[in-house]
């Protein structure tokens, strides 16, 4: 309920449906994204961003979109059981390239509105709702 209110507003839809609405796990932080690799200076993914882009993708299909053409405006509602020291912004690098894996958009460097929040709801599970749609450039 909390995110049929944020979410769809007037002041972000003008009356129009979304473009996309995505439930998805609690992403990853970036602190965590990447692994080093053997040879200096090289990174690889950690299993739990492939997880994570998997689970982007899966949702895209699910929703049925073509990916985005235009500019983008993202808002990321992230639910947490609890107050514990989160950087949110650290959240966001993984939704960006898990969205852009997973067809919502051609690239994340459409995005030229990004809005995100923090939900403390505690005794229920960690998760990310994502609506995104085009925007006028």
């Amino acid at each position: 309920q909390h995110a049929d209110r944020l979410l769809f507003g007037r002041d972000f839809y003008g009356g129009k449906l979304q473009d996309l609405l995505a439930t998805l796990p609690l992403p990853p932080s970036v602190n965590f994204l990447y692994r080093p690799g053997e040879r200096h200076g090289s990174l690889f993914l950690r299993d739990e961003q492939k997880q994570f882009r998997s689970e982007c993708k899966a949702a895209v299909r699910r929703v049925g979109v073509d990916p985005m053409a235009g500019r983008v405006e993202l808002r990321v509602l992230l639910y947490f059981k609890n107050r514990r020291v989160a950087d949110i912004d650290n959240r966001l690098k993984a939704v960006l390239d898990g969205l852009q894996h997973g067809g919502a958009y051609i690239d994340d460097s459409q995005v030229d509105c990004l809005w995100v929040e923090r939900i403390v709801r505690p005794g229920t599970a960690e998760e990310c709702v994502v609506l995104a749609r085009e925007i006028e450039a």
